[in-house]
């Protein structure tokens, strides 16, 4: 017999009927005993057999739990039910013998002759093969179908003593009842969802919420600019987009300042170069002072909406601008106050930046309900130590120490009425309620409460040199051959006092003086020399000569660093921006910080 050119013998041992090999047929059977469990329990399951072989159907034989799984395709089972009726899947791929069985050329696959029930002859003879194992398993209620890989699947049912095949039909009772109750919970799905989100954008509360968590967000901003004004005030702005979209501007109420009857309000964005954009500029005009609210937890706070579209403005009780707030741009606003003779009678300083964002739509919405309704509680304090600071205390307390270099001691031109001005002294300086509380803080390492000086000997003058200040003043750095250093710090934020203390060798403490933390600040940040005076007195005593009002004053230039990072060093003078900013500050967690600087600064040129 000529096959495809080859010569084909075929022997008495070749069977016509299919068969298979044992390693087959143990598959088969695994796959039976697995159909058998499932069976027994609610979890939908699904089997499915390959017969491979040359020029064979092009399809699959499953065995199903429900025949629901072959209307559609299986992947919308996993999406529409988030994965709850995703079927325990198992798949055996076997190859049948007997070149008998298989069809002789390729136009036998789609023939229509010898069809059983619909299906090919081929195709039978595979169920058949199938069917012993498909029993073997007992399950009453399961489907067999056959699903091509084109066409309508075919379902088999057993009629009488015979199997017969239908295709299956969208009609089916339990197919009808399965599509109608996904049709269903789609739709009640979907109009529950457009219902929410409706409500939500239309819900005053959601709104009040979302409001509050823009206005909230930005309380934080606590950098302003000094303009050398006394009458200006600061100005919080923030972008919002209920009751419409604009910016929110707060400021604090005066007081014991003329008021104001009118306000107008400037919006300008400096052109941006980088971006390719202009600047622009928008003023709102005359609006009655009565117009700008007061917030309901506060009798203090004063808001003003401006609206980002210039056609509005007869709610705010003001003419339309006729310009809107451009998108994308960064603008600053500044508010004017006049009398009701229109003079001006104070101007606040400008505001922070904003940013007009495009208009949210729809499909924001969600997000923006878990963040009102849902938030992640975050500690501010450990977020931003976590991401950008670094833990660096090793058992310390913070502190922010105060270094006292450059020292000279000016003596009194009576010094040699002193008692004990013949003897050695040393210069002590201490942060806290007791002297020697603070010497065994020192100690122990923890803080660094208590500094002193080596000992040095006072300064000899004769009585013609006693009134000269510039003889009586002895440099301790020249007097002990070396730098030498005073350098502590308040171990509680409650004592803003450190004093000097005159020392005698023996322990004694003879004279001192008490300087304020904020004196000392002061000195740092308002002068390029940065020195500071202190008197130190002595007590009077009977049957002393020496009566004066202080027997020593001490002159020392003031520099300030962290206990904790030796980095943390001071800036040249003429390199500093921000004011009150010493370096080595502790920040406590609540403290507000205000950062100014003047706006004259050569740094700003």
């Amino acid at each position: 017999e000529d096959f495809r050119g080859f010569q084909v013998q075929r022997g008495d041992g070749q069977t016509i009927a299919p068969w298979l090999f044992e390693s087959a047929i143990h598959e088969l059977n695994e796959l039976s005993e697995w159909m058998k469990e499932r069976s027994k329990h609610a979890v939908p399951w699904m089997a499915r057999v390959h017969l491979n072989g040359p020029r064979m159907p092009l399809g699959a034989w499953e065995v199903l739990s429900s025949e629901a799984f072959l209307t559609v395709p299986l992947q919308w089972y996993v999406i529409l039910s988030a994965g709850t009726l995703r079927p325990k899947v198992r798949e055996v791929h076997v190859h049948p013998m007997s070149m008998q069985a298989w069809p002789p050329t390729e136009q036998s696959v789609t023939s229509t002759t010898h069809k059983e029930n619909g299906l090919d002859k081929v195709t039978m003879d595979q169920f058949y093969l199938l069917l012993p194992f498909i029993l073997k398993a007992e399950m009453p209620g399961a489907t067999i179908a056959w699903v091509p890989h084109e066409g309508l699947p075919h379902t088999f049912a057993k009629a009488g003593k015979n199997w017969r095949s239908l295709p299956l039909s969208f009609l089916q009772q339990n197919i009808l009842m399965f599509l109608i109750a996904v049709v269903f919970n789609l739709t009640v799905a979907a109009s529950f969802a457009s219902y929410l989100l409706h409500w939500v954008s239309n819900s005053v509360t959601y709104e009040s919420d979302l409001r509050d968590e823009d206005v909230t967000k930005n309380c934080s901003h606590r950098i302003g600019k000094l303009v050398g004004m006394t009458h200006s005030w600061r100005v919080m702005a923030t972008h919002v987009e209920i009751p419409d979209q604009g910016v929110i501007l707060r400021w604090r109420k005066r007081t014991g300042v003329q008021s104001s009857a009118y306000l107008w309000v400037y919006a300008v964005a400096d052109p941006d170069p980088s971006r390719g954009l202009p600047g622009d500029e928008v003023c709102i005009e005359k609006v009655p002072m009565e117009r700008a609210d007061m917030l309901k937890e506060s009798n203090i706070i004063v808001e003003f909406f401006f609206s980002a579209l210039g056609n509005k403005g007869e709610v705010g009780g003001y003419e339309p601008t006729g310009k809107d707030l451009l998108c994308q741009y960064c603008y600053r606003f500044k508010v004017f106050g006049y009398n009701e003779n229109e003079e001006l009678v104070g101007e606040s300083e400008w505001s922070n930046e904003v940013y007009i964002k495009p208009r949210r739509t729809v499909f924001d919405v969600p997000c923006r309900l878990l963040n009102a309704y849902f938030p992640v509680p975050t500690n501010s304090l450990e977020y931003f130590i976590t991401h950008y600071s670094q833990f660096n205390i090793r058992g310390r307390h913070p502190q922010q120490l105060v270094e006292l270099t450059d020292i000279k001691v000016c003596y009194h031109k009576n010094w040699k009425d002193f008692k004990d001005h013949a003897s050695t002294f040393s210069l002590t300086a201490h942060c806290g309620e007791s002297r020697t509380l603070c010497e065994k803080e020192t100690k122990t390492g923890a803080c660094q409460t208590f500094s002193k000086t080596r000992i040095f000997k006072p300064l000899a003058f004769d009585d013609d040199e006693a009134e000269d200040e510039e003889k009586r003043t002895q440099s301790l750095d020249e007097a002990l051959g070396s730098s030498t250093v005073l350098c502590v710090g308040a171990a509680d934020r409650k004592l803003q006092d450190m004093v000097i203390s005159l020392r005698k060798d023996s322990g004694e403490d003879v004279a001192e003086g008490k300087i304020e933390w904020d004196d000392l600040m002061e000195v740092f940040e308002q002068s390029d020399e940065q020195l500071i005076y202190v008197d130190l007195k002595t007590e009077k005593e009977e049957g002393q000569e020496f009566d004066e009002d202080w027997l020593v004053w001490v002159e020392a230039r003031v520099s300030f660093k962290s206990n904790l990072d030796w980095r943390c060093e001071e800036m040249p003078f003429k390199q500093r921006l921000f004011q009150l900013d010493a370096p080595g500050r502790i920040f406590y967690e609540g403290m507000e910080r205000f950062l100014p600087w003047e706006s004259s600064n050569d740094l700003l040129a």
